[in-house]
């Protein structure tokens, strides 16, 4: 399912031709910091803990000739170890770093980890940021040099945890044109999710697939009992079913159920992640998983092992989601429907104009087109 070029170095050859062959000496003049502070419509459940407004931090980086380069920082309370006000110091002593520093040879992108080019440990939040912001120059100085022309990413919708809610969002995702969904499973008994899934395939009408986590909330057997009430029809992947590792591979035997890793991404060095035969995707969140280099890597393992990857969000504002529906144009996901459909749940984004989402997809000329541009009063420096 994955489209676009070759493995990890092929991709690599080809970014670095495409958006770095024709940089010359791209300095950093400035580097800025602004916090953002937004409503949510609903809370955001994060290990039983309900937030009511996502805070984050936008970083600019101004080279020379005067573009800037942005990236958002944005630790996910109960997820990231790190906090913001930690994240936002670990950049004010980056910034030292970065100032003057010439990055065409010294920091080119996908060469190494930022960690490695700037000889400084970060935390994960802070190392997505700084490439976003690199990635972001890059693409606005060469425009992108054609590769994302008439490039589309399809998004998988994100839909309530209430039944009724998500009966609501089903009707509606399946009148703008989306092919996949995402439905959570796991926080009510097995017949009742059993049954919320068996009313979501009636609405769909065999028009959506659907992706199902249930974020570890089972045992094997009751993964199985599960599994065994709704079949496999329209069901493209269940996200970390089981409450063990090791039962991972013993729920796709049992099941015939793609399964997808999320958590156990995190939990796992890249060395580390073998025998996975039984794995059907990869769920990656750039900003929980190190930034883009990590991410490519992640990507790439997916690749070689016949694994859909699948770009998420960790429920940050609309500039990492512009970035982050770049970023899967650029690593031939472009046929992959990425976990971007959260900025529903902001009542207010910090980005002047919404990404618009037409017929279930992205157009992302249209988003290389349209610089960002900020609401500021819902912005404060820092």
């Amino acid at each position: 399912m994955q489209s676009g070029i070759g493995g990890y170095r092929e991709i690599f050859d080809f970014i670095q031709r495409s958006l770095f062959g024709r940089l010359g000496a791209m300095k950093i003049s400035d580097v800025r910091l602004q916090k953002y502070d937004l409503k949510l419509v609903r809370p955001i459940i994060i290990k039983g803990h309900a937030l009511e407004n996502r805070t984050g931090l936008i970083l600019s980086l101004i080279d020379s000739v005067g573009r800037t380069g942005y990236g958002e920082v944005a630790p996910l309370p109960f997820l990231h170890k790190e906090t913001m006000d930690e994240a936002a110091c670990c950049i004010l002593r980056v910034r030292q770093t970065l100032l003057g520093r010439d990055i065409q040879n010294e920091t080119a992108l996908f060469t190494d980890p930022i960690e490695k080019q700037i000889d400084m440990d970060l935390p994960p939040s802070v190392s997505f940021g700084l490439e976003m912001a690199l990635f972001d120059l890059s693409i606005q100085k060469t425009a992108g040099q054609g590769i994302f022309s008439g490039l589309k990413v399809p998004a998988c919708g994100l839909t309530s945890a209430d039944s009724e809610g998500l009966y609501t969002d089903l009707r509606e995702m399946l009148e703008r044109g989306f092919t996949t969904v995402k439905i959570k499973v796991g926080g009510n008994s097995i017949a009742e999710d059993a049954n919320r899934i068996k009313t979501s395939r009636e609405i769909v009408q065999n028009k959506i697939n659907l992706r199902l986590d249930a974020n570890r909330s089972w045992t094997l057997e009751e993964a199985v009992a599960f599994c065994g009430r709704i079949g496999s029809d329209r069901i493209e992947y269940i996200e970390e079913p089981v409450n063990r590792v090791c039962d991972q591979k013993a729920f796709v035997e049992k099941t015939g159920i793609p399964l997808a890793l999320d958590e156990t991404l995190l939990e796992k060095s890249l060395d580390s992640i073998s025998g996975l035969g039984h794995v059907g995707a990869f769920v990656i969140k750039p900003g929980l998983a190190g930034g883009l280099r990590h991410t490519a890597e992640l990507i790439d393992i997916a690749r070689r092992n016949n694994i859909m990857s699948v770009l998420s969000s960790s429920f940050q504002s609309g500039l990492a989601i512009r970035a982050l529906f770049l970023f899967a144009g650029a690593m031939g996901l472009s046929g992959v429907p990425a976990g971007l459909d959260t900025l529903k749940w902001f009542a207010e984004d910090g980005l002047a104009h919404r990404i618009p989402v037409v017929n279930g997809s992205v157009r992302l000329q249209h988003l290389l087109e349209q610089r960002p541009c900020f609401k500021q009063a819902l912005l404060s420096d820092v």
